[in-house]
């Protein structure tokens, strides 16, 4: 134990003035690691299912912020165009409700 009574060399807590209210980096998507964002990078799938439930979300009306994006050479885009021939779904990678903006 030391024999330092309590307190000792504990500076006190400045007091909160109206400056302080607010971080210096709000509304910024950070985690408090020097600006690291934390905004998802681009999701990358081979598995037609995941396309299929965002197709039936688009058609519904819901715009996915981060769509799943079909990996190159899976063969799973032919996949999704047999599936979705003839129906109204779009695939949502493609974000279809920008067209037009």
């Amino acid at each position: 134990m030391s024999d330092a009574s309590a307190g000792r060399g504990v500076s006190r807590r400045p007091e909160t003035t109206e400056d302080d209210a607010e971080p210096v980096d709000a509304g910024r998507e950070t985690d408090g690691l020097n600006g690291i964002t934390l905004r998802p990078g681009a999701r990358r799938t081979g598995d037609l299912q995941n396309l299929k439930i965002e197709a039936k979300m688009v058609a519904d009306g819901h715009e996915p912020d981060n769509p799943w994006i079909p990996i190159a050479d899976s063969g799973v885009v032919e996949e999704f165009i047999d599936w979705a021939d003839g129906t109204e779904y779009e695939p949502a990678w493609l974000r279809p409700w920008e067209e037009g903006e």
